[in-house]
């Protein structure tokens, strides 16, 4: 009986570390899956555009405040595709469709570094 009790504990400790290994948060599929849309990456290469994921930190508050005023502020850089910012929370992360004609990646991270120095949050493309 012990032995049987041994083993089922065994299982069951493993069986529950698996859920967290499952969404860490910290893994590239997983940020990407935290704002992901599908209608929106659908539209956005029927319009030739291309989809930019970043991760946001830094000691603001990972709230709704925060979240709104990422869309904002990542919502005015232009070149970015109106109504397409999305921003999670937890994993901290952005999505965006951008008209590659009208503005790179690299320039949009710059713009968003410079908005958002003085909101103490800092921002990192993920790779394509």
């Amino acid at each position: 009986m012990k032995r049987l009790l041994s083993h089922w504990a065994t299982a069951n400790f493993f069986f529950l570390l698996s859920f967290n290994a499952l969404a860490c948060g910290y893994c590239l599929q997983d940020r990407i899956a935290s704002v992901y849309d599908h209608v929106l990456v659908k539209q956005t290469k029927q319009l030739n555009q291309k989809m930019l994921y970043l991760v946001w930190d830094g000691p603001a508050d990972h709230n709704e405040k925060t979240r709104r005023t990422l869309i904002g502020i990542t919502s005015r850089i232009k070149g970015v595709t109106k109504g397409s910012v999305r921003v999670s929370l937890e994993p901290p992360t952005i999505g965006l469709a951008f008209q590659p004609s009208s503005i790179s990646r690299e320039q949009i991270e710059t713009a968003l570094l410079q908005k958002l120095r003085t909101k103490k949050i800092v921002i990192s493309a993920l790779p394509e």
